[in-house]
């Protein structure tokens, strides 16, 4: 017998007599104390569907009626989260002492993740609380490992993944060196005189400084004059591990920027002075102090430090706060070095475990630069050399869209390709946009992939025949430089870039997963295996590139026209180009130099009419400065008329290759260009010889490849579809364009001084795709040439062809 006591129940009538067996109650049970619903409230019509949804209620809360039942639960059971420990894999062998990373995934149905921890064995050795969930577990001791991760939910829930087993092997023992590196107790002040303005903007950065000194702390000497600018720049190197805190004082305008590395074109704003402080006074604006930033111990980082006087006191110096708590304010000079200077290290021999061979992939960010109130629509608009408003990472090659009106940005940085092969680029923008890329992570190396002359819809591929690349090769694992333009003037706005990997995958935009930041670290995945005893020695070619652009009409050097294609590239066997070949053209000289000797160098500039010389501290461009310049004319290899023809002392490393530029701009009368130098022994070369210098690159107009067969053969060059043959040649020359779509505007064969020897053009006609080009009548020297050829939309390339 069923007793029904102390309920609501949900029925509108009780007893046989109505029919309605909701509650069968047997006459010898007991019904007592009971509640109705009000009649009418679960009518016949719907007495089945509300019993079904009534039982379904008691069934979630767990409740059982009859004379077991219980009372059950007013709550959903909670579902314990999901985990998977998907890094490192099962099997996966390690060296004693290294880092091992664990990661691992996790959700919860019905709540969220509270946090992952991870275990080795029965021992916990970390958690995380955020997703991508990951650990890293450091100086990992030999033996075998059995590695789990246990998830907790927001409501208390756990679950453990399965196991995973990884080896941790002893480390093999060879003696390698370790280096502290300290600073060399000096740093490099350049002085502007006579400079109007209040603002850091008013320093001609770009022009010669009246004097260059050193410093033996980070501050300027103090109450110098009225009207100047000054630059404090060169390496600081940490002394410690962990969180660093900077302050900058100055009287007027001051600013403070630090790199991530030595490279200058990682720097990024720390702190500032708008108004004007009292010297070492670290605490009148808020602007003064930085936010915390991380150093590694015995690491270099450049920094500088820029000051504006206009009139009255003038200061500057900067301090910081070390992780231990002390203060250095102004720092010290055993922190600082010059900038070019080589580390200085103290050297321990210890065990090392064996070395690695490394698979490079992305960082998973690439940095964006934003300039705010920029006029105009084209990306020559965009104020490339001034600070721009904001630096942020993204984590895709994609920009924000819809930010605002009248800016422009840059996304640059390196990507890192998963395959090797034939890659396919686009780029997507509104307004303008461009994408370049470089065949290494050198952005000297640059060229022009693709561009949006109007404007594109977020992610529209298509619009624009100009917005899809030629193929470009690539290397799996290698990291190239990569860089994105767009100027936004009105209306919507988005920038992205996509590719087509080898395989046929498409990323559109490009992933995280293959992007690093510009300066970042190469990070690798790691196979371990017996170290060899390695020792590089850069080795130089004997070579350096020449570029020449023919009609160019100014002696300014900033009017070079170094973004357009050149009339020709050549390559020089010394520091010198040819003398007296023409009038109103213009010339770069670029490469790399090879320093044969550790020590000072000097160095010298020649030319007619205008020239300069710069050198970076490594073969990055990005860090380039000027040493040298001749503003009027010299004559050739007259090295002494002018004072700023000769640079200061630079201290550079032997075997160590370091970029160098050297700019000439030509209008009248005689011309020339050389450089010299000294060397720390004293023996001067001038101009500097072929065996200490190696070319920019073999790359013109794009990315191409250059094959070669055995001398003597015919030799075929490869440039994306494009081929020149026969070649050499003699009289007859194919220009071959294999699959792709040209309308070829014109033709032209330069010879290595620049000057056109063929030109044929108008709307030239392709026999199956390819022109022949009957040079029997042409009077042509035997010797190297480049035939240049532009289609319609203006785009210009060329190739290496020999004359017989």
């Amino acid at each position: 017998n069923n007793s029904v006591d102390n309920n609501t129940v949900g029925i509108t009538a009780w007893g046989y007599a109505n029919n309605r067996n909701d509650v069968s109650v047997a006459e010898a049970a007991s019904f007592s104390n009971n509640t109705f619903l009000p009649a009418g409230a679960v009518p016949v019509s719907t007495e089945a569907s509300e019993y079904t949804l009534w039982t379904q209620k008691l069934q979630q809360n767990g409740i059982v009626i009859g004379p077991n039942g219980t009372s059950g639960s007013t709550t959903t059971t909670n579902q314990a989260p999901n985990v998977t420990l998907t890094s490192p894999a099962s099997g996966a062998a390690f060296t004693a002492g290294n880092t091992i990373t664990l990661t691992a995934s996790a959700s919860d149905a019905d709540g969220t993740v509270a946090r992952v921890e991870f275990f080795a064995g029965s021992t916990k050795i970390g958690e995380s609380t955020a997703s991508p969930y990951s650990f890293n577990w450091a100086s990992v001791a030999a033996g075998s490992y059995s590695l789990t991760a246990k998830a907790t939910d927001d409501k208390g829930a756990t679950k453990v993944s399965a196991a995973v087993s990884i080896s941790v092997a002893t480390a093999t023992t060879s003696t390698v060196t370790t280096t502290t590196t300290t600073g060399t107790g000096k740093i490099s002040r350049e002085y502007w005189a006579n400079v109007s303005g209040s603002g850091i903007a008013n320093i001609p950065l770009t022009s010669a400084p009246t004097s260059v000194t050193d410093l033996t702390s980070l501050e300027a000497p103090t109450n110098v004059a009225d009207n100047y600018g000054q630059r404090i720049r060169g390496y600081v190197t940490a002394p410690e591990s962990g969180q660093y805190t900077f302050w900058v004082a100055g009287d007027n305008s001051a600013e403070l920027w630090l790199s991530t590395s030595e490279d200058p074109a990682g720097k990024v704003k720390l702190a500032s002075v708008s108004g004007w402080t009292n010297p070492r006074e670290w605490g009148k604006y808020t602007t003064q102090q930085s936010v915390k930033v991380s150093l590694q111990a015995g690491k270099r980082y450049y920094i500088e430090a820029l000051m504006k006087e206009e009139n009255g006191g003038d200061n500057l110096a900067v301090a910081w706060q070390l992780p231990s708590g002390a203060t250095e304010a102004p720092i010290a000079g055993s922190r600082l070095s010059q900038l070019g200077s080589t580390a200085t290290s103290t050297t321990t021999t210890q065990p090392a475990p064996t070395t690695t061979t490394t698979t490079t992939t992305g960082t998973g960010k690439i940095s964006r630069e934003y300039w705010a109130n920029v006029s105009g629509s084209g990306i020559a608009n965009i104020p490339l050399t001034s600070a721009p408003t904001s630096v942020t990472d993204l984590t895709s090659l994609e920009a924000p869209t819809n930010v605002a009106d009248n800016y422009g940005q840059r996304i640059r940085g390196y990507v890192t390709a998963p395959e090797s092969g034939q890659y396919t680029f686009w780029v997507a923008g509104d307004n303008s946009a461009e994408l370049w890329l470089s065949t290494s992570e050198d952005p000297a190396g640059k060229v022009k992939l693709a561009s949006v002359s109007g404007w594109t819809n977020p992610r529209e591929w298509g619009k624009y025949t100009t917005q899809q690349s030629v193929k470009v090769s690539l290397q799996a694992g290698k990291r190239y430089y990569i860089e994105a333009l767009m100027k936004e003037e009105n209306g919507g706005d988005n920038l992205a870039v996509a590719w087509q990997l080898p395989s046929g995958a498409t990323e559109a935009p490009i992933a995280g997963s293959r992007l690093s930041q510009l300066g970042s670290t190469a990070t690798s995945t790691t196979t371990t295996q017996p170290a060899p005893t390695t020792t590089t020695t850069t080795i130089a070619t004997g070579k350096i590139t020449r570029e020449f652009w023919a009609n160019v009409n100014t002696e300014s050097i900033s009017q070079l026209p170094l973004t357009n294609t050149p009339t020709s590239v050549t390559e020089l066997t010394v520091l010198e180009t040819p003398s007296n070949i023409g009038d109103n053209y213009g010339q770069r000289v670029r490469g790399y130099i090879i320093a044969p000797e550790s020590g000072q160098y000097t160095f010298w500039i020649a030319g007619d009419n205008n020239a300069e010389l710069w050198l970076s501290t490594s073969t990055d461009p990005a860090g380039k400065v000027k040493l040298a310049y001749v503003n009027g004319w010299t004559n050739p290899r007259e090295y002494t008329k002018y004072t700023t023809q000769q640079s200061v002392r630079v201290t550079l490393e032997a075997g160590k290759a370091y970029y160098v530029e050297v700019l000439h701009a030509e209008v009248a009368g005689g011309d020339n260009l050389s450089v010299s130098w000294q060397l720390p022994s004293g023996a001067k070369e001038a101009p500097i010889a072929g065996k200490h210098l190696a070319p920019i690159s073999a790359t013109l107009g794009t990315i191409s490849t250059l094959s070669s067969s055995v001398a003597g053969d015919d030799v075929e060059l490869t440039f994306e579809g494009t081929t020149a043959y026969p070649n050499p040649f003699r009289d007859m020359i194919t220009l071959d364009f294999g699959d792709k779509e040209v309308t070829l505007q014109r033709v032209v064969l330069v010879n290595q001084a620049g000057k056109v020897v063929y030109e044929e053009k108008g709307n030239l006609e392709l026999v199956n795709n390819k022109l022949e080009i009957n040079l029997s009548n042409a009077k042509i020297n035997s010797g190297l040439y480049f035939l240049t050829y532009t289609d319609a939309q203006g785009k210009t390339d060329a190739i290496k062809v020999i004359k017989e």
